[in-house]
């Protein structure tokens, strides 16, 4: 539900004419157009997909658009005028078009915040969906390899490194449509100092690339010592410890993605695409997994231990002091980044107290006590291991047991049931783990025990969860999409670039989801709206629902392109509560760097010739 933390440190800019990038190298941004879009552009990929602070560099495009010329007829060619314009989200961005078609100059801050930011490339037409470009803090490079069927492997002559590739090559079939060659596959020569993790994360899916990508790590005989397929989501993330220096080799390959067809009917073959772009960090320096316990409380000092490698004690533990006494209000996730770690490790914020899982507490007579409402971060430390709770509870009295969704990565699937004082079960969680909050109502007054366990009996030090057991809040609503208890609500909006004609309307429609119980009066408010345009909304159920939001421009309005935000808002001055609205960069999936932006977009177009003449409809103008 909330925006991506690095992008909300960027300060709102307004558009400029230009595309990012970043590096000392070209790179490509490839541009297509939607069918009934005259000139509006829809950007396939971003290559390079990143670049380091403090770089400046030239990137080219492939500026083509699809041209709408009539109901039925269309064609692909060069987006003209030059040159196309390109908003960002953040000010440590300084791009300026160059002169030759599809050219453009990009200055990344030296401050410029580390993580995902978002852009859009617009025209007079209409503006793309944005897409996602990383800042870095570690040195970059570009894979440099044939786009041919030899398989050739990169020497990379130092650590850490962020290498900016493309699995471009497609499988090759012969002329009786037999497959005779993969789809493409990267390697990277590394040299790693025995004793040492080398850690290598891939970033394809998560900055939006149509790639299930995989990571294999092979020795200087070609032997596979390790690797990986899925981490927090389909993007891999392999470690591993070196036991001989020498030289050491990262392969990078990938599956398409979302998969077409039935799963069991998939061809099992490596992609090759011209939008199968990804960004593999290297290193052997300090990284974190995830820091134990896995949240802290809002107003308290916290001692946490970063679990992960090249840490130090054993290389693999550190501890870190968590400051969290003089958060916002809002504030649901502190991270623990650089100086300490090279990468960032989420921690969770609420305001319920802490508890830590102490062992031992599986048989029933050790059963650790604890009071509602609470968090306890805890471990299944062993195959079979289960952890038991105790607690007390009135007849009818109703409590919420939920794992919140921590994104990273973690094997374990968390289970749950209640045993009476006598060790009888008495309920159990039966919705399986994709449904992590359970409702709970006592039948009985007396003592309880929640056992907790991992779904396949598993166990291990990775296999740690966050457990919170609360009072339901008022109403009996349903949780946030990060699975938070909370008395609150959100806003979806249909689309992420809106255009309007002169003299006519568009709709938005919005969408209001309320949990916790939350009710109350409900008004919108649209930000950034150009002049000559104003909107005018269907009335806002206490509880949230579907709201359409109609923008009118005048007849004589003039072209414009902006961004625009949706602000919900509590008319209720005991609930002073404001979410504005966004909208999903892609239509399926999660867990990539950013899901989903509030920086929406609004195209006034311009005003037609012999306009009484003509009529509006699908984006194209017809004669009447």
């Amino acid at each position: 539900m909330q925006a991506d933390a690095a992008r909300r440190r960027c300060s709102r800019p307004k558009p400029v004419g230009v595309l990012i990038a970043s590096l000392s190298f070209c790179a490509v941004f490839a541009v297509v157009t939607a069918a009934h879009a005259a000139g509006q552009p829809i950007v396939n990929h971003l290559f390079p997909a990143g670049g380091q602070r403090g770089t400046t560099v030239t990137t080219v495009t492939q500026t083509v658009a699809t041209i709408r010329s009539g109901p039925e007829y269309e064609r692909i060619a060069k987006l003209e005028p030059w040159p196309v314009s390109v908003w960002t989200d953040c000010t440590g961005l300084k791009i300026t078009p160059g002169q030759a078609s599809g050219q453009f100059n990009v200055q990344i801050a030296e401050d410029a915040p580390i993580g995902a930011h978002l852009i859009r490339l617009y025209t007079p037409h209409g503006a793309s969906a944005p897409r996602m470009f990383v800042v870095g803090r570690h040195p970059e490079i570009t894979e440099s390899a044939p786009d041919s069927h030899e398989q050739t492997t990169t020497p990379i002559e130092s650590l850490p490194v962020t290498i900016n590739g493309r699995l471009r090559r497609p499988p090759y079939h012969d002329e009786f449509g037999r497959k005779t060659m993969d789809g493409d596959a990267d390697s990277y020569a590394v040299h790693v100092e025995a004793g040492r993790w080398l850690v290598a994360r891939l970033h394809a899916y998560s900055i939006g690339s149509p790639v299930d990508g995989v990571l294999t790590l092979r020795d200087e005989e070609d032997r596979v010592l390790a690797t990986n397929h899925d981490d927090r989501n389909v993007d891999p993330l392999l470690a591993y410890r070196v036991q001989k220096t020498g030289k050491y080799i990262v392969q990078v390959a990938g599956f398409a993605w979302p998969p077409n067809g039935s799963p069991g009917f998939q061809p099992v073959a490596y992609l090759g695409s011209d939008d199968a772009v990804y960004r593999l960090t290297l290193t052997t320096g300090a990284f974190g997994r995830y820091a134990f316990p896995l949240g802290v409380q809002r107003g308290q000092k916290t001692a946490v231990i970063l679990h992960g490698w090249n840490l130090g004690l054993a290389a693999r533990l550190l501890r870190h002091e968590l400051d969290a006494t003089e958060l916002a209000p809002g504030v649901q996730r502190l991270s623990i980044g650089p100086p300490v770690i090279e990468n960032r490790v989420p921690v969770e914020v609420d305001d319920a107290p802490q508890l830590l899982e102490v062992e031992p507490n599986d048989p029933p007579h050790l059963a650790q006590p604890i009071d509602v409402p609470v968090a306890v971060s805890g471990r299944i430390g062993t195959a079979g291991d289960v952890d038991r709770f105790a607690f007390r509870a009135a007849k009818d009295q109703k409590l919420v047991f939920r794992f919140p969704k921590i994104r990273l990565g973690l094997p374990l699937q968390g289970t749950m049931h209640i045993e009476d004082e006598t060790g009888k079960q008495v309920a159990e969680k039966t919705s399986g783990p994709a449904n992590r909050q359970w409702h709970w109502t006592a039948p009985a007054d007396g003592a309880f025990t929640l056992v907790v366990g991992d779904l396949s009996g598993r166990g291990g030090d990775h296999h740690v969860y966050r457990l919170e057991v609360l009072h339901p809040s008022p109403g009996q609503g349903t949780a946030d999409p990060d699975g938070r208890w909370q008395f609150d609500f959100y806003a979806r909006v249909n689309a992420h670039t809106f255009r309007v004609v002169p003299g006519r309307t568009a709709p938005m429609k919005v969408l209001i989801t309320s949990f916790g119980g939350f009710e109350a009066p409900m008004g919108v408010i649209l930000d950034g709206l150009p002049e000559g345009v104003t909107w005018t909304t269907t009335p806002i159920p206490g509880t949230g629902g579907d709201v359409t939001i109609t923008l009118s421009a005048k007849a004589d309005a003039k072209p414009a392109n902006v961004p625009i935000r949706v602000r919900v808002a509590s008319g209720d001055i005991s609930l002073p509560i404001v979410r504005y609205a966004s909208a999903p960069l892609v239509p399926k999936g999660e867990d990539r760097l950013i899901d989903q932006t509030d920086d929406l977009w609004l195209t006034v177009l311009p005003r037609p010739l012999a306009e009484p003449d003509r009529v509006y409809k699908d984006g194209l103008w017809h004669e009447q």
